[in-house]
């Protein structure tokens, strides 16, 4: 977990003391992560979670998949603004983001399955395919819209807050429907190879040094 003096919630003690103890003192990462699964394992159950096809425009003559979960408010809250959660995870370091990006993947990867199964012809195999490449990642579902409608002043890791004191990472997101945006990795129309958007190859260093992306 980053240490408590780092992971400044002064702001949000001000506002709303119980969350801010919450965020400072949240599960570990790896309960975090177990908690996440079975919340995505009971939305696909239930049809609550969904999908879709992204056609490239950057990377062109491309596609990916995207699929959605919902969440708690509480494990929401812990994934994105808590301690030991996602963004956490890169602040600490870029390794071990990329690390708990990667087991969050391969925890999905059987909700995401079972959210496809009802997708018409090869859908759920091209879905697959994408969400099991080496780019594909985990994100706020609605990506900057939630961080826009979060209030200021009430997150700033100190880092970050050096960093980039104007950044939309300098929210904590908490939307009224919280979910989680799975986005697979381009795959080639042409020949269903992985393809890497260049302009995001930097992403993990991106979001270590600044918390947003």
């Amino acid at each position: 977990m980053v240490d408590p003096d780092e992971w400044n919630l002064s702001g949000m003690m001000e506002k709303d003391r119980d969350r801010a103890a919450r965020l400072l003192d949240p599960p570990s990462g790896e309960e975090l992560i177990a908690t996440v699964g079975a919340e995505a394992m009971e939305a696909a159950m239930e049809g609550r979670s969904s999908w879709g096809w992204q056609e490239g425009h950057v990377v062109a003559g491309c596609g990916r998949a995207i699929g959605w979960f919902p969440l708690c408010r509480d494990t929401f809250d812990a994934l994105f603004n808590g301690r030991s959660g996602y963004r956490a995870q890169y602040y600490l370091s870029c390794h071990e983001g990329v690390d708990f990006n990667a087991t969050l993947l391969s925890i999905l990867l059987k909700p995401l399955r079972i959210a496809c199964t009802n997708a018409p012809g090869n859908w759920p195999g091209f879905l697959q395919h994408s969400f099991e490449g080496p780019h594909s990642k985990i994100w706020v579902f609605g990506d900057g819209g939630p961080f826009c409608d979060a209030p200021r002043d009430q997150f700033a890791p100190k880092r970050w807050a050096t960093e980039s004191p104007a950044s939309l990472a300098l929210r904590a997101p908490l939307p009224d429907s919280p979910a989680i945006e799975v986005k697979g990795t381009w795959v080639s129309q042409s020949d269903q190879q992985y393809r890497q958007d260049e302009m995001k190859a930097d992403r993990h260093c991106t979001l270590s040094r600044t918390g947003f992306v």
